[in-house]
């Protein structure tokens, strides 16, 4: 992770973003993996296994209007899978899958002119569905679907990389849901509620901004400024010599 940190800090000390508006393209995703065992303490009898795999992607695209503001839409894509054996030596499995789309407003604030810190509040359409298979052969699979909304605001640090691109870390952020789920049969079940996960989770992402206006009187990093006057050596009068006099 120092090797990471450090990395990034290098990079981003040898250039800087210089839009301050345009088009505002990024990209954020994870994956998660876990595993955990359960041991009756009984001898002779079998651990059971339960893993979890997860990976999610949250493109967005929009405008940058200035750099202190953004606006736009935000997606999302996330897909789960959990398998838990059982005692009878049959492995169960629930798989899931969301989808989010909904508009954000992003405020942000240069630290320098390499890194800058920002806040974003998504408002997002929510849908997507359970599969559950009890591992029995010839057994159908239960799916439940839902619909809902959500928001999310998390904080965010960045470090310019390019004139045009940044890299973007989260540290998880605070959250609300409503879900309305549409079970298999003629029930419903309705979920809400908030959810916190600043510094316990990390994305790694990436933004461009394309277009638009640009920082002026900006300079590359190492690139001394200079100006030419060979043309004006002619029109400074001569100095006159020693032997002149």
């Amino acid at each position: 992770m120092k090797k990471l940190i450090l990395a990034i800090f290098a990079v981003g000390v040898v250039a800087s973003a210089q839009a301050q508006s345009g088009l505002l393209i990024y990209g954020m995703g994870g994956y998660q993996s876990g595993k955990s065992t359960f041991d009756d303490g009984l001898p002779g009898s079998l651990d059971l296994d339960a893993k979890t795999r997860g990976w999610q992607v949250m493109p967005g695209i929009g405008y940058q209007l200035n750099k202190m503001m953004a606006v736009g839409i935000n997606f999302g894509l996330q897909g789960t899978k959990t398998m838990n054996e059982t005692t009878a030596g049959i492995t169960t499995e629930n798989r899931a899958n969301n989808i989010q789309i909904g508009p954000f407003i992003r405020m942000m604030m240069p630290i320098n002119q390499y890194f800058f810190v920002y806040n974003q509040l998504n408002v997002s359409y929510l849908t997507g569905k359970n599969i559950s298979d009890d591992g029995v052969a010839g057994t159908p699979d239960i799916e439940n679907k839902y619909n809902g909304f959500g928001a999310l605001w998390f904080p965010s640090v960045g470090v310019n990389v390019t004139r045009c691109m940044a890299l973007t870390f989260e540290f998880g952020g605070i959250g609300y849901g409503m879900q309305k789920w549409d079970n298999a049969g003629p029930s419903e079940t309705k979920n809400s509620g908030f959810g916190v996960t600043l510094g316990r989770g990390f994305t790694f992402g990436v933004q461009t901004v394309l277009g638009g206006k640009k920082r002026s009187g900006h300079r590359e990093p190492g690139v001394d400024r200079h100006m030419d006057l060979s043309d004006d050596q002619e029109d400074l009068p001569k100095r006159r010599s020693s032997d002149d006099e």
